[in-house]
């Protein structure tokens, strides 16, 4: 049985710390995307009287002065930031097994 040395320019410690940079970036992204998601949420709460006596949401309403495109892009980036959050964190196994196997 040989035993190896790990050394700083050994190619187990650049792997483990691409591995750690990439966990810092995914998380990076994550906190990105529930701000953002947490932000829209926001920005939608309240709603409008209608008759009979409830209320319409906000999020079916474009805001003042916005154009339909507006509306579609701003709906399109609410999403994306909405399944970045809540997926990213069940795929990081796969993510750190395609980047081992990718090496």
């Amino acid at each position: 049985m040989q035993l190896t040395t790990v050394t700083a320019d050994s190619p187990d410690r650049k792997c483990a710390s691409a591995h750690r940079w990439f966990l810092v970036g995914l998380l990076g992204v994550f906190i990105g995307c529930v701000a953002a998601t947490w932000y829209f949420c926001r920005s939608m709460s309240g709603g409008m009287e209608m008759p009979g006596g409830w209320r319409m949401s906000m999020m079916w309403m474009r805001m003042p002065g916005q154009t339909w495109a507006e509306s579609a892009a701003m709906f399109l980036l609410m999403w994306i930031a909405m399944m970045v959050a809540m997926m990213l964190p069940s795929a990081l196994p796969m993510l750190f097994s395609f980047g081992r196997a990718a090496q």
